[in-house]
């Protein structure tokens, strides 16, 4: 009878951890982020796809499979391209989010965190720059204290959600690598994560350091939240603007502090910006090919950047401004 017991209840243990299902990140949620530097601009999509289970120290989770697309216009060539970016894994119970890195599981987010909790973050990633080797082969991990300086309630879509700001403690730079770029005292709301900046530390080459950026939309089931920084979730920004007729280019966009403009070198233009209302922020202005325009005083939001050439001819671009 023992026997038949303890059978019962390694069965109904193992049942339990196949049965769990994740509050954070179930099958179907959406992320989108703003992606842009040099050259071009564009999103990175992560999308929880399905669940996997992974043992570590010989306990089993089951973990939600998160994909990375990014979707990238080149300004230079006018191509747009979609990447497959590494997969990342995560599991939650109540309260907290983990994420799983060279066999192990960090504590991502904490909602039930206090002030002054603090925890390990890996934010930073060190490869192998070798020829003939992938630059997101992972060969250590750059871990830090991160410290919890804010936690508080917010009503989003009728839900009451829990969140938290972090600041960092002892974030050293990466010798190699890419560093998750979490902005400090960014507010980080519970089954959304972070507002300003990109929700994991992704593993990147060097010189793919622009991995996310601002959050622009978070989907599951019914509940939707967009900040706002897009028009749409999957807008690429200038995609349609940017033809063979345009008198400009600028970059980078979105923005936050200045813009490039790029033009015919051997003319002299007026550039305005007004919003989309129409309302003008920055009036006519001269300006020429490699000029950098100031606009770190434009409230964030969409606008609307307008040269004209010396017959008057007009043409228009979005223009996004972002705030750190």
């Amino acid at each position: 009878m023992k026997k038949i017991s303890f059978l019962f209840f390694i069965s109904l243990s193992f049942f339990t951890v196949l049965g769990q299902g994740n509050t954070w990140a179930p099958i179907g949620a959406q992320w989108y982020y703003s992606h842009n530097g040099f050259g071009g601009t564009g999103f990175y999509l992560v999308e929880s796809t399905k669940d996997t289970l992974i043992t570590v120290d010989g306990t089993t989770r089951l973990c939600s499979v998160l994909e990375v697309t990014e979707t990238w216009w080149n300004s230079f060539n006018g191509s747009t391209y979609t990447n497959k970016k590494e997969n990342q894994y995560m599991y939650s119970d109540d309260d907290k989010v983990y994420i799983y890195k060279m066999n192990r599981f960090f504590t991502l987010y904490d909602f039930s965190a206090q002030v002054g909790d603090e925890w390990e973050i890996p934010y930073g990633h060190e490869f192998l720059l070798e020829a003939g080797v992938d630059c997101e082969e992972v060969v250590s991990l750059t871990t830090g204290m991160a410290e919890v300086s804010f936690a508080g309630d917010t009503l989003i879509n009728g839900l009451t959600l829990r969140y938290f700001k972090l600041k960092r403690k002892d974030f050293q730079p990466c010798e190699t690598g890419y560093c998750w770029e979490l902005p400090d005292e960014s507010p980080i709301i519970e089954k959304i994560g972070p507002i300003r900046g990109y929700m994991l530390p992704n593993p990147s080459c060097i010189l793919d350091f622009y991995a996310g950026g601002q959050l622009r939309c978070y989907s599951e089931n019914s509940f939707t939240f967009e900040t706002g920084v897009a028009l749409t979730c999957d807008y690429l920004v200038s995609t349609n603007e940017n033809t063979e007729n345009q008198l400009f280019q600028i970059f980078p966009n979105p923005t936050s502090d200045a813009i490039r403009i790029v033009c015919d070198a051997n003319s002299v233009y007026s550039l305005s910006i007004t919003n989309v209302l129409g309302q003008v922020f920055i009036p006519k202005t001269t300006v020429q090919n490699g000029q950098m325009v100031p606009v770190s005083t434009l409230p964030q939001g969409m606008y609307i950047i307008s040269v004209t050439d010396n017959q008057n001819h007009v043409t228009s671009q979005k223009l996004q401004i972002v705030k750190p």
